[in-house]
Formats: structure tokens, sequence, C-alpha cells
């Protein structure tokens, strides 16, 4: 990570140019896994279902625009030229059916301190909704996991992601859950300081990021669709990733490797995934 100085202002930001920038060589180590030693089980050599998914992955920065750019919650304005995600794979948990451990808000599960107002405190300082805190003990009781590679489109904040677009063998069971696993976080931003006189953090004219940072991330999305006899054979999912404004707040700009540490912090909570099971006519 490093800052990288420059005479002339930032150009104009291609504000959330979300793309896939995983290595060559990521994406074929990301292969299809089932764990457990049963495998993918099949059916008189058919699988028990058949998985595909597409998706989408925006920014919702609106209620934050100040003309280019991001205001934050403590007075910065971050003016974006790039903004990548690397998303290599999506995990399918299917549930070994046995019940998964129930939530209830006044008894926060294990990870968690605090659970009010919709949201549980973890102790890692995310703010977890209730969703996500159900779909995960979901997850928790899961037996296998499926990991499918995710292939972008050209740009695929326009295109959208695709996995498995000709069917992935799925095994018998109930998905419980889908995450998506964030790898890494690239940002190409100009931050100014909103604030003037002896109050002001950063040199006059702000100052310009130029940040790669390795993650190791998950976002949770609640699913439920069962793999078996009497069921449809297709699992066809959608997905939609958004990235909000919040990535941006209390983030120490002042110091890069600091602003990195913190924007790393801020991904588990500032990237929402949600999905559903796509019905046919």
């Amino acid at each position: 990570m490093h800052t990288r100085s420059s005479s002339s202002s930032t150009s104009a930001p291609a504000l959330a140019t979300l793309r896939r920038r995983a290595a060559a060589g990521r994406a074929a180590a990301v292969a299809l896994a089932c764990a457990a030693a049963s495998g993918c089980a099949l059916r008189d050599g058919s699988a028990w279902g058949r998985l595909t998914a597409t998706g989408t992955t925006t920014y919702s920065f609106g209620d934050r625009m100040v003309g280019d750019s991001i205001a934050t919650s403590d007075d910065y304005l971050v003016t974006l030229s790039e903004l990548s995600l690397e998303v290599p794979s999506l995990e399918v948990v299917m549930d070994a059916g046995g019940a998964a451990e129930a939530f209830d808000p006044a008894s926060p599960p294990t990870g968690y301190s605090l659970c009010h107002n919709g949201h549980c405190h973890a102790d890692d300082g995310a703010l977890v909704s209730y969703d996500d805190v159900t779909a995960e003990l979901g997850a928790s009781a899961g037996r296998a996991t499926a990991v499918f590679p995710i292939s972008p489109g050209p740009d695929w904040a326009i295109d959208g992601w695709r996995v498995c677009p000709e069917g992935c063998d799925l095994d018998r069971g109930t998905i419980t859950a889908l995450r998506a696993g964030v790898t890494g976080l690239r940002l190409v931003a100009h931050v100014d300081d909103r604030r003037s006189g002896p109050d002001r953090r950063l040199p006059d004219g702000g100052i310009d990021l130029d940040l790669d940072l390795a993650l190791d991330q998950r976002v949770i999305a609640a699913f439920s669709a069962v793999v078996g006899p009497h069921e449809e054979l297709h699992v066809d999912i959608e997905g939609h990733i958004t990235v909000v404004g919040a990535l941006f707040d209390d983030v120490r700009w002042g110091d890069v490797d600091l602003a990195g540490v913190d924007l790393a912090d801020r991904v588990g909570e500032s990237v929402e995934f949600v999905a559903w099971r796509m019905v046919g006519d």
C-alpha cells in the first residue's frame, strides 16, 4: 500500500467500476469442491440437482454524493478513480439434515455480544443484520460446502457475473446459505478534508491514494432450496452484491497503512449480498 502524489487534480471518477481482478491461476485454483467423504452424490449416474447462478455488483452512494465525491460520516470527501472488488468464488452451504441453532436476539449466539434494533454486534466490531445472523447459524450447521468459481463479464458492474453457466452438480440436501468470498480490494482515489483551520486533518489539497488490499472476507446471503427427490432438478439463483458508502466511514485517511486496515475492516459491513431462487413460468 502506498500514497501517490500528483500535481494535477484527480480525473473525473469512473464511479464504482467494480470488476473482478483475480490473477491468472486464482480462478483455476478455485475448483469445484464438495466437502465430506460422500462428495457429490449421484443418482443413477445423474446429479441430484444442477446449479446455475447469475448476478450483478453495483454501488449505492446516492445519498452520499457531493458533486463527484462521496461524503463520509466524519467529514471527508472521497473522489473515486477506481474501486475494484476481487470476488472469485461462490460457496453453497448444504444442511446436514439436523436443526440449526435457533436465533434469539435476547441470547446472542457465539461471536456476538449484543443484539438489538435489527442487528447484532459481532466480536470483530461489525454490525450484522438479524437475517445474516440467522443465515450464518444455518451455514455453521451445514455438512458440506460446494465452492464454485465466479466468472465476470468484461465489466461485471454492467454485464454481471455468472456461476456454472452450463450447470454444476449438487448433492442431495438443503441449501441453507450462500457465501461470496471477497479476497481483494483496489482503491484509487483522491481524499480531501471538509474541515478547515486547526480542525483540518489532511494537507491542503488533500491526498491521492492507490491501495491494493488482500482480504479474507465472506459476505453471506440467506437462501433456502431443497435438492433431492420430488424437487426441481435445476436451482437457478439470482444474486446481487451492493457496495454502500459506509465503506469509507471512520477510515484514518491521514496514515495510508491505517487507512488500509480500516478499509479491510469495513468491507464486512459495507458489502451487502442478497440472493433468491429464480422460478420459471
